[in-house]
C-alpha cells in the first residue's frame, strides 16, 4: 500500500478544516483499492479496474472540501494540480466516521 497526503491548504482554510474535522486527508492506494479520505468524516473506496482514466485537470477551483452532486465529486485540500478521474461503474462515497 501507497499513502500520499493531500496538498496542505493555506492556512485560513487548514483552521477550517480542522473545526470541521477534515484537517487530514490522504489517498491509499493498493493493488486492488483507491481509497480516498478526507479526516473522519468523509471516504470513497474504488475498486482499481473500475478507474478508466486519469488526468490532470487544468481547471482552477475556487472550493475545498468534498462536495458532492449527482454522483461526480470534488474532493481536495487545495485550487490547484488537481486530477480528474473517470470511474466505471461508479463509486459510492460516504459522510460517516470510519473506525481504525
Amino acid at each position: 500500500m501507497t499513502t500520499f497526503a493531500m496538498p496542505d491548504p493555506h492556512p485560513a482554510i487548514g483552521a477550517l478544516l480542522a473545526v470541521t474535522a477534515s484537517r487530514n486527508a490522504t489517498v491509499e492506494l493498493t493493488a486492488d483499492t483507491l481509497t480516498v479520505r478526507l479526516g473522519l468524516t468523509w471516504h470513497a473506496e474504488i475498486p482499481r479496474a473500475s478507474i478508466t482514466s486519469a488526468a490532470p485537470d487544468p481547471t482552477r477551483r475556487i472550493s475545498i472540501g468534498a462536495h458532492g452532486w449527482r454522483g461526480d465529486w470534488l474532493v481536495n485540500t487545495s485550487t490547484r494540480g488537481l486530477v480528474v478521474l473517470t470511474i466505471d461503474p461508479p463509486a459510492p462515497a460516504a459522510w460517516a466516521s470510519r473506525s481504525g
